[in-house]
């Protein structure tokens, strides 16, 4: 082993083929070899330019619900009592938000289909207050279109299961109202176990939907 050992040379007597004069090279940005940082602006630039290309969508958006307890908002303006408005989402190149129509704890927690509705009606009222910003959608298609119109792409859902109350009916009822997104966890009908038989009627109907 020690005969392999001087036979290979040491670092400092390689060759180097990067264009650097002898001497010590230049730390990178971890203490190790490497390019110099770049400087923040021009990452930040570059950054926007891959959001320009590639928006970002906002899987999980509660808005409508936090809206319910102002009196007013424009968020077109800038509305400092909620963490979403236009100005933010134009700054963050947001192309598409997912509303969500979940039940937080309290209010609504025991009438699950009215305040679905009352929510998803909120979503429809805000969006038809802001149409210069947003824009309902129900297909892929309309996304990208909002997107070229210089809107952001509002998407229905997630709802909690519960505000089917068990209906296949209603169901197709919030899907003809808008409903894209619907969340299985946590009904009698999705859980642990598995599907119950109702559940796999759901899950068939949403495929045959699109939901």
């Amino acid at each position: 082993m020690a005969d392999l050992q001087d036979d290979i040379p040491l670092a400092t007597e390689v060759g180097r083929d990067d264009g650097l004069p002898d001497g010590p090279r230049p730390a990178g940005p971890g203490g190790g070899y490497g390019p110099p940082p770049r400087p923040a602006g021009e990452l930040l630039e570059r950054a926007r330019a891959v959001l320009s290309a590639h928006p970002v969508a906002d899987g999980y958006n509660g808005l409508p619900w936090a809206l319910r307890r102002l009196p007013r908002y424009d968020l077109e303006l800038g509305e400092s009592a909620v963490d979403t408005d236009l100005p933010r989402m134009r700054e963050g190149h947001v192309g598409a938000l997912f509303w969500s129509l979940h039940l937080p704890d309290g209010p609504g927690r025991d009438r699950p289909v009215t305040a679905t509705l009352e929510q998803l009606d909120l979503v429809r009222t805000v969006v038809g207050a802001h149409p210069e910003g947003l824009r309902l959608v129900r297909t892929a298609g309309q996304v990208i279109d909002a997107r070229n119109r210089g809107r952001v792409a509002v998407v229905l859902g997630p709802a909690h299961g519960a505000a089917l109350d068990g209906s296949l009916g209603l169901l197709r009822v919030l899907h003809a109202l808008g409903l894209r997104v619907l969340s299985l966890a946590g009904t009698a009908w999705a859980g642990a176990s598995g599907l119950t038989r109702f559940g796999e009627e759901v899950v068939r109907e949403m495929n045959r939907l699109g939901v």
